[in-house]
C-alpha cells in the first residue's frame, strides 16, 4: 500500500500513516468477507420493484494492491483530514433468487451471481478536535464511486430481453437501485464509523491514540 501524508506535525503525520496501515491489515485479514444471507429483501427504486434473496455470499479481492493516501491541515479549532483509497478490484459472489419487475419487464431467476467492481474509490473527510486533553473525531463524511460495475447472473430471465443482453440489463438495474440508496447508505455508515472510533479513543490524548493504533498492527 502506498501512503503519502501532507505533514501538519510529526504526531498527526504518524497518526494517519499508522491508521492507513491498520486499515490495510484489517482488509487483508477479512478478505474474503462473508455476508449475511438475505431473504426476500424488497428493492424499490425508480420503476424497480423486486424481491431478492442471497445466500453463500462473500466479498473478495478487495485487499489486493490498494492505493491509499491521506492528508491533513490545521484550521482554527480543529484538524481537517482527508483519506482517499482506490481498490482496484472487488468481487461479490454467491447464490441468488429474484422475482418482480424492473423497467416495465417481469424479472425472475435463481442461480449464481458475480458482481465485479473495478477501481472502487472511497473518500473519507473528517475533522479532529481536542475538547480537553483527549482526541475526538468531530465529523466524518464518507463518499464512494462504484460506477465501473460488471455483473453476471446465471438462470436470470427478463421479459423481452435476449440472453446476451441480460448482464447489461441487470447492471443498469443495479446502478439505478444503488444510486437511489447511496446517500442513505453513506450517511448511516458515516455516523456508525464516527461513533465507533470515538468510543475506542474516548479519553485518550493524541499520543495514546497513536500508541493504541500501533499496538493493533502486527
Amino acid at each position: 500500500m502506498c501512503c503519502y501524508v501532507l505533514t501538519v506535525n510529526d504526531q498527526y503525520d504518524e497518526l494517519i500513516k499508522n491508521f492507513l496501515l491498520l486499515v490495510k491489515q484489517e482488509l487483508t485479514v477479512h478478505d474474503p468477507q462473508p455476508i449475511d444471507s438475505i431473504e426476500d429483501q424488497h428493492i424499490q427504486a425508480d420503476n424497480i420493484d423486486l424481491f431478492l434473496s442471497q445466500t453463500d455470499t462473500q466479498v473478495s479481492k478487495f485487499s489486493e494492491n490498494i492505493l491509499a493516501h491521506g492528508g491533513c491541515a490545521i484550521v482554527p479549532y480543529d484538524v481537517q483530514t482527508r483519506i482517499v483509497m482506490t481498490i482496484p478490484e472487488t468481487i461479490v459472489s454467491g447464490k441468488y433468487s429474484i422475482r418482480g419487475s424492473a423497467l416495465g419487464r417481469k424479472v425472475t431467476g435463481s442461480g449464481d451471481m458475480t458482481i465485479t467492481i473495478d477501481n472502487l474509490n472511497v473518500i473519507a473527510n473528517g475533522s479532529f478536535v481536542q475538547p480537553d486533553s483527549s482526541l475526538q473525531l468531530d465529523s466524518l463524511i464518507l463518499g464512494w464511486d462504484a460506477n465501473d460495475l460488471k455483473v453476471h447472473f446465471t438462470g436470470l430471465s427478463v421479459e423481452g430481453i435476449a440472453p446476451d443482453q441480460l448482464d447489461e440489463f441487470a447492471r443498469s438495474i443495479m446502478v439505478t437501485a444503488i444510486g437511489g440508496k447511496k446517500d442513505k447508505i453513506v450517511a448511516l455508515a458515516s455516523v456508525y464509523i464516527q461513533s465507533t472510533i470515538n468510543e475506542e479513543i474516548a479519553g485518550k490524548p493524541l499520543t495514546e491514540v497513536i500508541a493504541w493504533i500501533k499496538s493493533l498492527i502486527h
